[in-house]
């Protein structure tokens, strides 16, 4: 078994860096390389089935230091222990005539070749008689050189007159005439004798002679080795398929074929792709799909979704044809043959063929195809369809849902998003729908953008919750983020902590969820108990403030003392709504403190000439705060008998001696005009 090619062949080379690295740098091939080559289809044939330390000796084999390398004979050793002690020769490296054809050698211990001559015969201590290898013939070495390289016609034809036909040697090429000269008829030499002198003297071919082994095993174990790597090689390129639709007899050059731009030699490499007989077709179409080399006539994105790494080592054969037919049927056109279809495909194929869809397309096997089916993928994708299933898109018959598989393959245009955010869906659908989008586009400023001007623009329910901030009177919302403001339209507050203006203002968002949400954090990071039952009325239905009343009440409650006085009066100078006064008013009448808001208010309701209900009457006469209940007292006729029991109830409980005295009055008003009558 002759390795030493293996360091030259690109049988196992897939690029010239692949070669012996002495090779690379431009040294002569030595007696190291062939211990290369060894390794390299050791390597291959050998790689699963060896022990760590024979894999590390395989390594030694290839390394980047030719000295290092072990010898054949510990090779041999540790792979082959049964196999005893072998005696080797060498051939020549190279025929100079022919262009320095590469022969390499067979190994052999204390070895070497030298230009232009045989090689050197071991010495007396290290020979093994009884151990030779047998030569190779002049037809094994012709056939061997046809199988290495590619041999010009010339050369050829002179290669066979002089092994086969040596009474024809004269019909070589004018520049061969030594090399294949007509022998000398008056020469006592016979016609074999003057071959085989042509053949070494001009092809410096140097046959080693016959031997006899005494190991039969040996050669039985060379042959299946031979026979291995034989069948290893046809199985690479395809040869042993038992469905073949196209038949390649080389490897064709696909990328020259796919860069000419001509629709004819890309269709070749297309049908080399699909046909599944050449995994070097697909893997180039791939390549060139994930580097972003787009070419006409394919779906660059159908291949790259799927084939995403995350997934394409489960897909089956079918998926890969499925998925390369789609892509390419314009190149393929009628030679497209017949599609697979969609039951049992890879989720991940699924999702490439909707996400390339038409929005507006309708199809019976793509509408039949569940969301639930591809939760399965990894995150984000899985995830993604979990909550389309859960939020009612349970099919991609709905142009939502497929408009939702675009988006989460990175294509969230306007125009997608538009179908996404169907202008029928109601309040509660499209803010998970929005709660869906926010958790896949974080850190990705241009689809947040998309998603903001995409609902502004539409008639979704959406689009009246983000135009609340861009009121131009309440100018704070601009240095919020757009991202935060989606967020309060889907009903969440942001993460980052907004400035009291901002949750003031939130207590009169449309959505129930902020302004609770919001009035929460007020009461926790910004007001002390006393103003939680102020702070939850102004966040319910019963505030009839306006926002700019409401941010102004609570920036003014938050204020310092000093500061309060003056900015609750400038607040009542915005005339807010009475009822909502009032209420805020009895809503604190437990404060035992002086509360200005109570004061102000009281003098803003009488000055109104408010009229109070019985039970805000009621309510009233038990305020903390002296002014409010006086309005009260005033506001109780002596001429009622429940107003008359009110007030002489309210004397013997009245500790303010100015309130008492205002009550005797109006008692005595009575009894003044009781004594009347």
């Amino acid at each position: 078994m002759d390795f030493g090619f293996c360091a030259f062949s690109l049988e196992l080379c897939q690029t010239a860096e692949d070669l012996a690295p002495e090779l690379q740098q431009g040294h002569p091939p030595s007696h190291q390389t062939d211990l290369f080559g060894l390794g390299l289809l050791l390597k291959l044939l050998l790689k699963d089935l060896l022990n760590p330390v024979q894999t590390g000796l395989l390594a030694d084999l290839v390394g980047d230091l030719p000295d290092a390398r072990p010898s054949a004979e510990t090779v041999r050793r540790e792979l082959f222990p049964g196999l005893g002690k072998k005696a080797m020769r060498a051939f020549p490296r190279t025929l100079p005539h022919i262009g320095g054809v590469k022969l390499g050698k067979l190994l052999g211990k204390n070895l070497h070749v030298k230009e232009n001559e045989t090689a050197e015969e071991p010495s007396e201590a290290v020979k093994e008689p009884e151990n030779h290898l047998h030569s190779r013939s002049a037809e094994e070495t012709l056939q061997w050189l046809k199988g290495t390289v590619a041999l010009g016609q010339e050369v050829t034809q002179c290669i066979r007159e002089q092994l086969n036909e040596p009474d024809s040697v004269a019909s070589c090429p004018p520049e061969k005439i030594d090399p294949c000269s007509t022998p000398d008829p008056h020469s006592n030499e016979s016609s074999s004798t003057r071959q085989r002198q042509v053949t070494e003297e001009n092809l410096k071919l140097h046959l080693p002679e016959e031997q006899k082994s005494t190991d039969r095993l040996s050669w039985w174990f060379w042959i299946l080795l031979a026979l291995i790597l034989v069948l290893t090689v046809l199985y690479k390129r395809g040869l042993l398929s038992s469905e073949p639709e196209v038949t390649l007899q080389a490897p064709l050059p696909y990328e020259e074929f796919w860069q000419s731009g001509l629709t004819s030699k890309m269709r070749e490499v297309v049908l080399a792709a699909v046909s599944g007989q050449d995994p070097q077709a697909e893997l180039f179409i791939v390549k060139q799909a994930l580097s972003g080399k787009e070419s006409p006539h394919i779906q660059h994105d159908l291949i790259k979704i799927a084939f995403d790494p995350r997934w394409e080592g489960d897909l089956k054969p079918v998926d890969r044809q499925l998925a390369l037919k789609l892509a390419m049927a314009g190149l393929l056109g009628r030679q497209i043959g017949q599609v697979p279809g969609l039951n049992d495909i890879h989720p991940g194929v699924l999702l490439a063929i909707i996400a390339n869809l038409s929005l507006d397309s309708s199809n019976a096997e793509i509408n039949a195809i569940s969301t639930s089916q591809l939760k399965v993928l990894p995150p984000p994708y899985g995830p993604f369809f979990e909550f389309l299933d859960e939020i009612g898109l349970k099919n991609f018959a709905s142009p939502s849902a497929r408009a939702a598989a675009q988006i989460i393959v990175g294509r969230a245009t306007p125009q997608v998003l538009s179908v996404y955010f169907s202008d029928e869906d109601d309040a509660v659908l499209s803010a998970k729908k929005l709660r869906l989008l926010l958790a896949i586009s974080s850190h990705n400023p241009t689809m947040i953008e998309n998603i903001y001007r995409a609902l502004l623009s539409s008639r979704n329910v959406l689009r009246d919750l983000l135009k609340w901030f861009e009121n131009t009177k309440l100018s704070h919302w601009k240095d919020v983020p757009v991202e935060d403001r989606l967020k309060l339209a889907a009903g969440e507050l942001p993460g980052k902590a907004l400035k009291l203006e901002s949750y003031a203002d939130l207590l009169r968002f449309p959505v129930m969820a902020v302004r609770e949400a919001a009035a929460d954090t007020l009461r926790r990071d910004f007001f002390s108990e006393n103003m939680h039952s102020t702070i939850s009325l102004l966040a319910s239905p019963r505030n009839k403030l306006t926002r700019y009343q409401t941010i102004f009440l609570v920036t003014a409650l938050g204020a310092d003392r000093d500061t309060r006085y003056s900015l609750l009066a400038a607040w009542f100078g915005t005339k807010p709504n009475p009822q909502s006064v009032l209420d805020l008013i009895i809503l604190r009448r437990n404060i035992q403190v002086v509360d200005p808001l109570t004061i102000d208010g009281v003098r803003y309701l009488r000055g109104l000439n408010f009229s109070l209900s019985r039970p805000e009457l009621l309510k009233l006469l038990y305020h903390f705060e002296p002014l409010a209940r006086a309005w009260a007292y005033s506001k109780l006729e002596v001429s009622n008998a429940e107003d008359l029991k009110l007030l002489r109830e309210a004397l013997t409980r009245e500790t303010l001696p100015v309130l008492k005295q205002q009550i005797r009055l109006k008692l005595e008003d009575l009894w003044d005009e009781t004594a009347r009558k």
